[in-house]
């Protein structure tokens, strides 16, 4: 990316949260600049943060900030260099500051020196005069209104049968900017058309916390359940499939066990579909080991990559053919090894933790879906 992850930081101390936000408040700017405009072609995240037909933008959320003016002088900067080399062009900046109201605000060129500062004798002033012609600094809504109203445009655009839909197809769009910012390519022109597109080839979602907050507990837990795990007719084909179950101190070993049980039940059929894998991160040993020796004691059949309590990791183990086994239990340690050597074609990754959803892992050629929860009980109640 032209841009790196710090120039959206809220400062230093807030570290990574306003980071994501950042870029996520911008990816739902360049979804509604799309909806808005669908005739057109939108350049997103290259030189600008924005660009289409004749306007160039730059987005900027500083959700916990007041507004100054030298909070505003690099993207400004950024935006009269660009003006520089083409003077064609309208150019605006886009800002969020949470003691300013929605406006328009055109610079006076006492204003625009005023935020230059000690840069301000690098521009002449008919340059700046003329900049100021083509430039606005449009003050916009906070994340969470943003957010809405991009579901709201998707909603209405796509004649979506209900918000739960909208909310899906939002998740695939902001997934794909999201992957292809992270992919670092040169040209990412889109438009209506590239959304339709997404729609048809499905291959990497992210399902945020924050569609639970917009559409309530329950009904994000049935919107994940629909689109992944509720079908007329279940897809078992003859592939392989990976599941990260995250772990944390208030999950007992009961509720890893129906997860594990409901997942080889839906997704496993002797001689159609192999064994799922599930990675259990964040687990300790006992708890792991209880759930095996239940599973034991269930005669439910299961490779662990070992030959005993105690054995050393072996991977051709794993991946040997046993026709009775009926999932295959791994610890997260050994994920990479076992990623290098089995291709997944489909990757279901749960997370608590919002850092996760910078972590695309080399998954992409699966189709890899990221889903956070608040509690790892929610799983059980998803994939029934």
């Amino acid at each position: 990316m032209q841009r790196g992850a710090t120039d959206l930081l809220e400062d230093e101390s807030d570290g990574g949260y306003y980071a994501i936000k950042g870029f996520l408040y911008q990816f739902d700017s360049t979804l509604m600049t799309i909806l808005i405009n669908p005739k057109s072609d939108i350049n997103f995240e290259q030189v600008q943060d924005i660009a289409y037909e004749d306007y160039v933008i730059q987005v900027k959320h500083k959700e916990t900030q007041t507004y100054s003016e030298s909070k505003v002088r690099k993207p400004i900067i950024q935006l009269m260099n660009l003006f520089q080399k083409n003077n064609q062009k309208k150019y605006s900046l886009y800002c969020y500051f949470k003691d300013m109201p929605l406006q328009d605000k055109v610079l006076k060129l006492s204003e625009l020196d005023r935020i230059l500062g000690a840069e301000k004798s690098i521009y002449n002033r008919t340059f700046k005069i003329n900049f100021l012609r083509n430039f606005i600094i449009k003050f916009t809504n906070d994340y969470s209104t943003q957010f809405q109203e991009t579901i709201g445009l998707i909603n209405k655009t796509f004649g979506c049968k209900n918000m739960e839909t909208a909310v899906y197809y939002h998740s695939i769009f902001r997934s794909k900017l999201l992957e292809m910012a992270i992919q670092n390519r040169s040209e990412r022109k889109l438009n209506i058309g590239s959304l339709h597109s997404y729609l048809k080839d499905v291959k990497y979602v992210i399902f945020h916390a924050a569609y639970a907050d917009f559409l309530s507990k329950e009904k994000y837990e049935l919107t994940v359940k629909k689109s992944f795990f509720t079908m007329k007719k279940l897809n078992i084909d003859n592939y392989e499939r990976l599941f990260i179950i995250p772990v944390d101190d208030r999950c007992d070993e009961f509720v890893l066990l129906t997860i594990v049980g409901r997942i080889f039940q839906k997704f496993h059929r002797p001689d159609k579909s192999p064994p799922p894998y599930v990675v259990f991160k964040d687990i300790c040993n006992d708890k792991l080991n209880l759930i095996k020796q239940t599973l034991i004691d269930r005669k439910i059949m299961f490779n662990d990559g070992t030959y005993f309590n105690g054995d050393k990791f072996r991977i051709e183990k794993l991946t040997a053919i046993e026709k009775n086994t009926m999932v295959k239990i791994v610890e997260y340690k050994s994920l990479e090894e076992i990623m290098s050597t089995i291709s997944f074609q489909e990757v279901y990754h749960f997370y608590l933790d919002t850092a996760a959803l910078l972590n695309v892992e080399k998954l992409l050629k699966s189709r890899h879906y990221q889903i956070q929860i608040d509690e790892v009980e929610q799983i059980a109640r998803m994939i029934t």
